[in-house]
Protein backbone atom coordinates (compact mmCIF):
# COMPACT_ATOMS: atom_id res chain seq x y z
CA UNK A 1 0.00 0.00 0.00
CA UNK A 2 1.29 3.45 -0.90
CA UNK A 3 0.06 6.94 -0.08
CA UNK A 4 -1.20 7.21 -3.66
CA UNK A 5 -3.64 4.35 -2.89
CA UNK A 6 -5.35 6.57 -0.29
CA UNK A 7 -7.38 9.64 -1.28
CA UNK A 8 -9.26 12.14 0.89
CA UNK A 9 -13.05 11.76 0.81
CA UNK A 10 -15.90 13.95 2.03
CA UNK A 11 -19.44 12.78 2.71
CA UNK A 12 -21.48 14.98 0.37
CA UNK A 13 -24.80 13.47 -0.70
CA UNK A 14 -26.49 15.54 -3.43
CA UNK A 15 -29.69 17.32 -2.39
CA UNK A 16 -31.57 15.51 -5.20
CA UNK A 17 -30.83 12.16 -3.54
CA UNK A 18 -31.96 13.35 -0.11
CA UNK A 19 -35.14 14.83 -1.61
CA UNK A 20 -35.75 11.56 -3.52
CA UNK A 21 -35.51 9.56 -0.29
CA UNK A 22 -37.93 11.94 1.45
CA UNK A 23 -40.42 11.53 -1.41
CA UNK A 24 -40.14 7.74 -1.22
CA UNK A 25 -40.68 7.80 2.54
CA UNK A 26 -43.72 10.06 2.19
CA UNK A 27 -45.12 7.66 -0.43
CA UNK A 28 -44.90 4.78 2.06
CA UNK A 29 -48.26 3.63 3.38
CA UNK A 30 -48.48 2.19 6.84
CA UNK A 31 -51.39 -0.08 7.69
CA UNK A 32 -54.07 1.80 9.66
CA UNK A 33 -53.59 -0.45 12.71
CA UNK A 34 -51.56 -3.42 13.92
CA UNK A 35 -51.90 -6.42 11.63
CA UNK A 36 -52.02 -9.04 14.39
CA UNK A 37 -54.08 -7.55 17.26
CA UNK A 38 -52.51 -7.74 20.70
CA UNK A 39 -49.37 -9.48 19.36
CA UNK A 40 -47.03 -7.00 21.03
CA UNK A 41 -43.48 -7.76 19.99
CA UNK A 42 -43.87 -11.54 19.64
CA UNK A 43 -43.61 -11.36 15.83
CA UNK A 44 -41.17 -8.47 15.53
CA UNK A 45 -41.30 -4.77 16.35
CA UNK A 46 -44.61 -3.40 17.50
CA UNK A 47 -46.86 -1.37 15.22
CA UNK A 48 -46.33 1.67 17.47
CA UNK A 49 -42.56 1.35 17.15
CA UNK A 50 -42.78 1.23 13.35
CA UNK A 51 -45.17 4.16 13.20
CA UNK A 52 -42.98 6.24 15.53
CA UNK A 53 -39.89 5.43 13.47
CA UNK A 54 -41.69 6.33 10.23
CA UNK A 55 -42.90 9.64 11.66
CA UNK A 56 -39.42 10.49 12.94
CA UNK A 57 -37.93 9.87 9.48
CA UNK A 58 -40.63 11.99 7.82
CA UNK A 59 -40.79 14.86 10.32
CA UNK A 60 -37.60 15.03 12.35
CA UNK A 61 -34.65 13.47 10.53
CA UNK A 62 -32.19 15.97 9.07
CA UNK A 63 -29.66 14.25 6.80
CA UNK A 64 -27.41 17.30 6.65
CA UNK A 65 -27.06 17.43 10.44
CA UNK A 66 -25.77 13.85 10.36
CA UNK A 67 -23.60 14.49 7.31
CA UNK A 68 -21.95 17.40 9.14
CA UNK A 69 -21.31 15.12 12.14
CA UNK A 70 -19.80 12.49 9.83
CA UNK A 71 -17.45 15.08 8.39
CA UNK A 72 -16.07 16.11 11.79
CA UNK A 73 -13.31 13.56 11.20
CA UNK A 74 -11.27 13.08 8.02
CA UNK A 75 -12.52 10.40 5.62
CA UNK A 76 -10.49 8.51 3.04
CA UNK A 77 -10.90 5.96 0.28
CA UNK A 78 -8.30 3.23 -0.07
CA UNK A 79 -8.01 1.69 -3.55
CA UNK A 80 -7.43 -2.04 -3.15
CA UNK A 81 -5.34 -3.68 -5.94
CA UNK A 82 -8.46 -5.56 -7.15
CA UNK A 83 -10.18 -2.24 -7.81
CA UNK A 84 -12.29 -2.17 -4.65
CA UNK A 85 -12.46 1.15 -2.81
CA UNK A 86 -12.65 0.91 0.97
CA UNK A 87 -13.92 3.92 2.91
CA UNK A 88 -12.55 4.75 6.34
CA UNK A 89 -12.50 7.51 8.95
CA UNK A 90 -9.11 8.37 10.44
CA UNK A 91 -9.42 10.54 13.54
CA UNK A 92 -5.76 11.22 14.31
CA UNK A 93 -4.67 12.45 17.69
CA UNK A 94 -2.24 15.34 18.06
CA UNK A 95 -0.45 13.48 20.82
CA UNK A 96 2.85 11.70 20.19
CA UNK A 97 1.89 8.89 22.60
CA UNK A 98 -1.41 8.09 20.83
CA UNK A 99 -2.24 4.42 20.39
CA UNK A 100 -3.61 3.07 17.07
CA UNK A 101 -7.18 1.83 17.49
CA UNK A 102 -9.19 0.00 14.83
CA UNK A 103 -12.97 0.08 15.37
CA UNK A 104 -14.97 -2.19 13.04
CA UNK A 105 -18.75 -2.29 12.82
CA UNK A 106 -20.74 -5.48 12.59
CA UNK A 107 -23.40 -6.60 10.16
CA UNK A 108 -25.65 -4.81 9.33
CA UNK A 109 -23.88 -1.77 10.67
CA UNK A 110 -22.04 1.35 9.73
CA UNK A 111 -18.91 3.31 10.55
CA UNK A 112 -21.30 5.98 11.87
CA UNK A 113 -22.03 3.83 14.93
CA UNK A 114 -18.77 5.25 16.33
CA UNK A 115 -19.45 8.94 15.62
CA UNK A 116 -19.94 9.77 19.31
CA UNK A 117 -16.54 8.38 20.32
CA UNK A 118 -13.96 8.95 17.57
CA UNK A 119 -13.31 12.56 18.60
CA UNK A 120 -13.35 11.81 22.35
CA UNK A 121 -10.88 8.96 21.87
CA UNK A 122 -8.52 10.91 19.61
CA UNK A 123 -8.74 14.18 21.59
CA UNK A 124 -9.43 13.35 25.26
CA UNK A 125 -10.10 16.39 27.45
CA UNK A 126 -7.96 14.99 30.28
CA UNK A 127 -4.24 14.88 29.30
CA UNK A 128 -3.70 11.90 31.61
CA UNK A 129 -6.24 9.85 29.64
CA UNK A 130 -4.83 7.71 26.79
CA UNK A 131 -5.31 9.13 23.30
CA UNK A 132 -5.87 7.10 20.15
CA UNK A 133 -5.43 7.35 16.40
CA UNK A 134 -8.91 6.01 15.57
CA UNK A 135 -9.48 4.21 12.27
CA UNK A 136 -13.05 3.20 11.42
CA UNK A 137 -13.47 1.39 8.08
CA UNK A 138 -16.72 0.70 6.29
CA UNK A 139 -16.88 -3.01 5.53
CA UNK A 140 -17.02 -3.90 1.81
CA UNK A 141 -20.56 -3.33 0.56
CA UNK A 142 -21.43 -0.87 3.35
CA UNK A 143 -21.67 2.94 3.41
CA UNK A 144 -19.11 4.37 0.99
CA UNK A 145 -17.06 1.18 0.42
CA UNK A 146 -17.44 -0.75 -2.82
CA UNK A 147 -18.98 -4.21 -2.96
CA UNK A 148 -16.51 -7.10 -3.02
CA UNK A 149 -15.41 -7.95 -6.58
CA UNK A 150 -16.58 -11.57 -6.26
CA UNK A 151 -19.02 -13.51 -4.12
CA UNK A 152 -16.35 -15.56 -2.36
CA UNK A 153 -14.09 -12.63 -1.41
CA UNK A 154 -12.51 -13.47 1.95
CA UNK A 155 -10.14 -11.82 4.42
CA UNK A 156 -7.31 -13.69 2.74
CA UNK A 157 -8.13 -11.80 -0.48
CA UNK A 158 -7.63 -8.44 1.25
Amino acid sequence: MTDSDIKPFKVDIPREEVDRLKRKLKDTRLPPKEIVPNAGSRYGPTYEWGKTLYEAWINDFDWYEHQAQMNTAPHYLYSHPEGVKIHFVHARSDRADAIPLLMVHGWPGSFYEFNQVWHALSHPSDPSTPAFHVVVPSLPGFAFSDWPPKAAWTLQDS
